[in-house]
């Protein structure tokens, strides 16, 4: 049973998108096939959000990644029929419902990217 439905619950959508750790798991999920385990999850959000390789890393923002993934986004993902996690092995599935929003994310990005050019070309 889906418990997101893009038609019904655009705030939910909206909510779940807010958040960029929330935004890198779809899209880093999608890019692998559908499957990614945690830890390849928290990888790329390190990557992403200090852009160092994540052996250059500090300790304590790979452990800060990891803990919010596992206690706060992937069980919120989940929550709302997003992606499937399993606690033990540490794979995350992208559910349909998670390519529906893959593409949400895609368009907000888009958008986003269109409106910082136009803000741009208009202060030139």
């Amino acid at each position: 049973m889906s418990a997101w439905d893009p038609t019904t619950a655009p705030d939910t959508a909206l909510g779940l998108l807010s958040n960029a750790r929330r935004r890198s798991v779809v899209k880093t999920i999608a890019a692998n096939g559908g499957m990614a385990t945690r830890q390849a999850l928290v990888k790329a959000i390190v990557e992403d959000e200090t852009g160092e390789s994540i052996a250059d890393a500090k300790t304590g923002c790979v452990q800060e990644a990891h803990i919010s993934l596992y206690h706060c986004h992937l069980p919120k993902l989940s929550q709302h029929g997003i992606v499937d996690h399993n606690r033990e092995t540490g794979e995350v599935v992208l559910s349909d419902d998670g390519e529906a929003l893959k593409a949400a994310v895609e368009t907000a990005e888009d958008t986003i990217g269109a409106s910082r050019k136009a803000i741009e070309d208009f202060y030139r």
